[in-house]
């Protein structure tokens, strides 16, 4: 105990308290000085036990202390003598991405304190590739309305028409010799388990797409690809009256959506439905970036990409959840009807049936029951 004068505790935003304190408790003395190091806005902890959560165990060591008074980022407490460069070192410096593809986060986030800074040859490497609606702005959001689905024996979501639209990317990028891509330069991330194995196994089948990584956000967590390629998977708007944070998973989760849109070096794809992941004011503000700048693909956007984002002003995702919310209701009255009209012999409770359905979580966790008597009409 206290051999060393330092100990550095590196992704402390995303360690579990307990684990950062077996370095520090055992061998941290009264001089040692610890310094940890990690972004709030990225990855917390992950705990899958509700108990854990409800005790404390979701925020990690550095976020808790960053909420205290002598941590205060700003130093704008009087009497505390914290602050940036007291307590606290904030690096602006990003030497990981292309300009464009830092902007967006460097806004919602760091309130544009970040500084683009990698290596010209490198982040810029990709600015002409073909398939860009626009050289220069290396970021493609490609609008597909696809059909999320599930195997009987999986809660996990897919999405085929993303998935073949993932393998086209991946072959178009690698094909062209000019590009200097291989597979090891290439990352996919999707938040699902189901559609992860889907992706995989399709581009397996080619050989020279051999080694692209495909993980979920979590995996991504520190590291870095020439090009990342995000396959959102939601597409089905019937659901959408649920809880945005269960329907859309990742998607609705800001700082799974800050890590997945910062892996890339050079080129970023986005992959999904824009009609869903408009319901998000986040992925909305990225979209009207993007479409903003000429970096669009597929189907046309059906909102308009100049309106406020505010809360305090009627919202388009609020208007689209009461529309959601008002065809769910609608449907359940012609399925009840439907069941009674073929029931109509027998004693059935038609408003003792359960017609709704809760969404299993990303990565495959399970929610409500299945729907037998719906998806008998289905």
């Amino acid at each position: 105990r206290g051999h060393f004068s330092h100990i550095f505790i590196d992704e402390a935003g995303q360690g579990k308290e307990p684990e950062v304190m077996v370095p520090i408790k055992s061998i941290a003395g009264k001089d040692t000085n610890v310094v940890l190091a990690g972004d709030n806005q990225q990855l917390g902890p992950i705990v899958h036990s509700s108990t854990a959560k409800h005790l404390g165990l979701g925020k990690s060591y550095l976020t808790r202390l960053m909420a205290m008074d002598i941590y205060d980022i700003e130093g704008n407490r009087p009497g505390v003598p914290g602050g940036r460069g007291i307590t606290i070192v904030k690096l602006v410096k990003n030497f990981r991405s292309h300009p464009d593809i830092l902007e967006f986060p460097n806004l919602q986030f760091y309130k544009g304190e970040l500084q683009p800074c990698g290596d010209s040859a490198m982040v810029r490497s990709l600015e002409k590739v073909e398939d860009l609606p626009r050289k220069g702005f290396p970021i493609i959001f490609h609008g597909i309305i696809g059909k999320d689905d599930r195997e009987k024996s999986s809660p996990s979501f897919f999405n085929a028409g993303e998935v073949i639209l993932v393998k086209e990317y991946c072959e178009l990028l690698i094909s062209n010799r000019k590009n200097g891509i291989r597979p090891e330069h290439i990352g996919v991330i999707t938040p699902y388990h189901a559609q992860r194995c889907k992706i995989k196994s399709l581009i397996d089948r080619n050989r020279k797409l051999e080694g692209i990584t495909v993980g979920s956000v979590e995996q991504f967590q520190g590291q870095e690809r020439r090009v990342i390629i995000i396959s959102t998977v939601r597409s089905n708007q019937n659901y959408i009256v649920s809880d945005i944070r269960r329907s859309l998973g990742f998607v609705a989760d800001q700082r799974r959506f800050n890590v997945a849109i910062t892996r890339a070096q050079a080129l970023l794809i986005v992959v999904g439905n824009p009609m869903v992941l408009s319901l998000d004011p986040l992925w909305r503000g990225f979209m009207n970036y993007v479409h903003s700048r000429g970096g669009w693909k597929g189907i046309k956007i059906d909102w308009d990409p100049t309106a406020p984002l505010d809360a305090g002003v009627p919202s388009y995702d609020a208007e689209r959840r009461l529309q959601a919310a008002r065809d769910s209701e609608e449907m359940i009255v012609r399925l009840k009807a439907m069941i009674a009209k073929k029931h109509e012999d027998e004693d059935l409770d038609i408003d003792a049936l359960n017609v709704s359905d809760e969404e299993g979580s990303e990565d495959g966790v399970a929610g409500a029951t299945e729907r037998p008597i719906i998806r008998e009409y289905e």
